[in-house]
């Protein structure tokens, strides 16, 4: 999923960190149903797709490097965010599991995996980075057989310090935080999804398969 989100939220809060613990949590399931015709098609073609591969899809990455030949720990590098005056790039540490070809596959980030780098006006870039939100997540997607739907199931935590002045109510903002990160992960997903079996509609097996 993209953080772009989780940025803007570092940008605006860095500037009056503190001792107030804010955090934003948000939960997510998104489905897309397959037609009967396609259904043993599609978890033959998921079978033997490469997990990272997969993943890759996620619409906020721009590349992934593999820490280590046989680390299941990998970076992504992120979408960069431009504001007036600064660029704010980042990445971010995640693992990987899948227990068989046809299972789930699970991604998992956890605290102290997001690192943001800082181009631009060095006034900006200061107050930026005094805050790294402390960001913990959990994405998992495949194949739910009972329902014949390709699924995902997210998990987000972003926490991050602010001053106990700050003049808004830290349940107001927790609440508006969660909601926004919220929206955006649905879109996220249902965009990953839907990259998913763009690909698959387009694969020699479908078209072998009879299903359409």
């Amino acid at each position: 999923m993209k953080l772009t989100l989780l940025v803007i939220v570092s940008l605006v809060f860095s500037c009056v960190t503190g001792d107030r613990l804010i955090r934003f949590v948000a939960n997510k399931r998104i489905t897309r149903a397959l037609p009967s015709t396609e259904y043993e098609a599609f978890q033959a073609w998921f079978s033997a797709q490469e997990t990272l591969e997969l993943v890759k899809l996620n619409p906020g990455i721009i590349s992934v490097e593999q820490q280590g030949e046989s680390s299941g720990d990998y970076l992504a590098s992120l979408t960069p965010i431009n504001f007036p005056g600064l660029k704010l790039s980042s990445s971010v540490l995640f693992a990987i599991s899948r227990d068989a070809p046809s299972s789930r596959v699970t991604v998992r980030c956890n605290a102290g995996s997001l690192k943001q780098t800082y181009e631009g006006n060095p006034f900006f870039a200061n107050l930026v980075s005094k805050l790294t939100p402390t960001v913990i997540s959990k994405t998992s997607f495949g194949l739910e057989a009972r329902e014949q739907s390709l699924v995902t199931d997210a998990e987000l935590v972003i926490q991050f310090n602010i001053s106990p002045w700050f003049p808004v109510s830290g349940d107001l903002l927790e609440q508006g935080g969660s909601a926004a990160i919220g929206t955006g992960m649905e879109k996220d997903l249902a965009v990953f999804l839907d990259k998913i079996l763009a690909i698959f509609a387009s694969s020699p097996i479908l078209t072998e398969s009879g299903g359409r």
